[in-house]
């Protein structure tokens, strides 16, 4: 019986050491795997700030991009609106400069013509007085037929009407030389 009872003794003392054994790795695996969920939960808190920390810094670069973006945009309207004052500006400038041309044109075609008219009422009165100056000389010729008085009175006549011609050419010609000047 003494055996029995080792043996027995044994058998629980074996019973009790797996019992233990057991218990010892439940309660280590309890341990493992309450270590593995922080390890996993420190892993995933740590994996949620690096991703803010990863929106923010790209939320960043994008504000500095688009501010850069813009900045850059205004500058290149300023330039452009600068350059369509600048060319408003010499188109103004053009067409100031067409008009005046177009005034100077225009005045001096009216001088042209103001010239020509003038010119062409002294060539009358040229041919006028080489008219009168022959009718007189054939006036002369028969007066030279009738009394001294009448020829004399006839005479003075004439260069009364030489002398009135003549100041009308003056006038005409002095009229151009203004006209030209």
């Amino acid at each position: 019986m003494t055996y029995v009872l080792i043996i027995l003794g044994a058998a629980l003392a074996a019973a009790a050491a797996a019992l233990g054994l057991r218990l010892l790795r439940d309660r280590l695996r309890a341990q493992a795997e309450r270590r593995a969920s922080g390890i996993v939960s420190d892993a995933e808190s740590r994996a949620q700030t690096r991703l803010k920390e990863a929106e923010l810094e790209a939320e960043e670069l994008r504000a500095t991009a688009e501010g850069r973006f813009e900045s850059q945009t205004r500058k290149k309207r300023e330039e452009l609106q600068r350059a369509e004052a600048r060319l408003r500006e010499q188109e103004l400038n053009v067409a100031r400069k067409l008009q005046l041309l177009g005034q100077k044109q225009q005045e001096i075609d009216e001088r042209v013509a103001q010239l020509k008219e003038r010119e062409e009422r002294a060539a009358a009165l040229e041919k006028e007085a080489q008219a009168l100056v022959l009718e007189r000389r054939q006036r002369l010729e028969r007066i030279a037929g009738t009394s001294a008085r009448d020829a004399h009175r006839e005479l003075i006549r004439e260069i009364e009407g030489e002398a009135r011609q003549e100041a009308a050419s003056l006038v005409a010609q002095e009229g151009l030389s203004r006209a030209v000047s």
